[in-house]
Formats: structure tokens, sequence, C-alpha cells
């Protein structure tokens, strides 16, 4: 319905997308909007009291018949949903617990993939004929495998301990194995810049937490992001799993829960970054950064390599 602008500033609400005010009514929440200082201004700031004595004013002029001013109001009944604050919450402390929960295996990646280039296990390997392919790719599979047991693990935790109730679990295991896709090339890449162990276990932790700083922005600026800006920030894999984790919060608070018939749907009405663009924007940084890698190992190989 599109309102005035007068009417709109009595309410706080717009139509036009270059009111400033128009950005206030994009956030979406379960439940009626019944508050009495912000749903409800159009009855304390005057504005259903002045509509009443208009009508009564044509009705007179009209009619020649005259009515007792007054006004009854009754809120349209709403459906039932789940009043959960944490479920509410899961959008912000999700990811971050998360990423919490994968810093020391991305540590000590790093730190393996460093300790091979300060004792020179992989040039060793090089002169026998071993490709730099093969090298990485072994990396990969092993790195792969073991972090399939946590996604395992924690997807049984979330979806039977009631953090993700309404949620498929198989779905909730394909999305962490897709964010530890990411995780690995994004280990990879950060490699490149050392060569000291240790060095690199302690920066690459927090290097990979920074990186997922910038999703606590996105998730306060969430009403007035575009769909191209949110694509820009999904090139860190952390933001990306963060507007994932913020699908599952939305679901979640419906009652829903992330389906394989849903993944392509945005619970929000409107937003077109869906659950499905999230897993391909981690799939795509995966790619991304393994390209990354492969280019600066192979323009900046290293005093050792340069020898070889």
């Amino acid at each position: 319905q599109v309102l005035d602008c007068s009417v709109c500033g009595l309410l706080g609400l717009s139509t036009d997308k270059s009111c400033p005010t128009f950005f206030l009514i994009r956030s979406w929440s379960a439940g009626a909007r019944d508050n009495s200082f912000d749903d409800l201004r159009y009855i304390w700031g005057g504005f259903a009291y002045l509509q009443d004595m208009m009508d009564h004013a044509v009705i007179r002029l009209q009619t020649s018949k005259s009515q007792p001013l007054g006004v009854f109001v009754q809120q349209i009944p709403y459906p039932c949903f789940v009043d959960d604050a944490f479920i509410q919450s899961i959008g912000t402390i999700l990811p971050m617990f998360l990423v919490l929960s994968f810093m020391y295996s991305v540590c000590m990646t790093i730190k393996s993939l460093v300790l091979e280039k300060e004792l020179r296990l992989k040039e060793v390997l090089r002169v026998v004929g071993v490709q730099n392919g093969a090298l990485w790719s072994a990396r990969f599979t092993e790195n792969i495998v073991l972090l399939t047991v946590p996604c395992v693990l924690i997807s049984v935790l979330v979806k039977y301990g009631k953090v993700l109730q309404y949620s498929d679990p198989s779905v909730i295991f394909v999305f962490l194995l897709v964010f530890c896709l990411a995780t690995i090339s994004q280990c990879f890449l950060i490699s490149v810049f050392f060569s000291k162990a240790n060095l690199a276990a302690a920066c690459g932790g927090l290097i990979f937490f920074l990186l997922y700083l910038p999703y606590s922005l996105c998730y306060a600026w969430r009403d007035v992001m575009g769909f191209r800006a949110k694509l820009a920030v999904s090139l860190l894999s952390c933001v990306a799993f963060g507007f994932g984790c913020e699908n599952f919060s939305k679901y979640e608070e419906q009652g829903i829960g992330i389906k394989w018939h849903n993944v392509g749907r945005s619970p929000q009405e409107g937003d077109p970054y869906t659950f499905i663009v999230s897993i391909a924007m981690m799939l795509f940084d995966a790619v991304l950064y393994w390209v990354l890698t492969w280019y600066i190992e192979n323009v900046f190989p290293g005093n050792h390599l340069k020898q070889i």
C-alpha cells in the first residue's frame, strides 16, 4: 500500500526508496506488530482520531446526520510463532562460535603447511619428481577427511540438541562441509605468506578470526545492504557463512527450518540472498583462494624453491 509522505511521517514508515525511512520497514521478525510505541503510532500520534473526525464530517455533510465521535480499534489476529530469544540471536552467535570452534584446526593446518617449507620437505619431494599439484591435493584430502568428523558431530548436536530443531540435519552437514572446503583453501592461501611455522600458526588463527569480523558490521547494516554488496563481502568465506547462519535463524523463527525444498527461497520477502547463494559463494571462495594460492606460490615461490 502506497502512503502519502505526510502520513508516513506520522507513522514513521515510507514506501519511497528515496525516503530515508524506507529501509526501516525491511527488517522482519516473527510476531505481531503490537508494540505500543513503535507499531501503534497511528493511535498515539493522533492519526486515527483525525481520520475519525474527518469521516464523521463527511457523513454529516453527505447525510445531514450527526454521529458521536469514537474510535474502536482491534488488531488483526496473528498466527502462532516461535517466541525464543535464543533462536533470534542465532544469526550472530552461531557463526562466531563455529568459527571459534574451527580455530585450532586452522592453526594446525597452517602450521603443518609452513613447517614443510621450513624443513624443506616439499623441496625434497619436488626433487624426486612429485608434482606440486599432487602435494596440495594430498594435503586437501587429508584435511577434508579430518574435518568431516566434527561436521557430523556438530550437525547431530545442533539438530538433536534443539538449537536448529526444525532444520534438516543433512542440510546442516552439507553447509558445514562446504564451509570447511572454503576454510581449507583459505588456510592454503594464508600459508604461502609465511616461512616460519610457529609464527604462521599464531598469525593464521588471528587472521582467520579477523576475516569473520566484517560479518558483525554486515549484520548490523543488513537492512540497508543490497544484494550486490552482500555478494561483494561474501568473497570472505566467513561472511558468506554468517549470512547462511542468518537464514537458519530466520527459518527457525518461523518454525519451518531449512530443508532441501526451501534452500532456494529466502525467509525474508524480497531478499534475493538465499541459503543456496551462501553455499555457492563459499564454493566460489574456495576456488578463488585455490587459484590465488597457486598464483602466489608460482610467482613468489620463496628462497628455497628459487634455489631448486
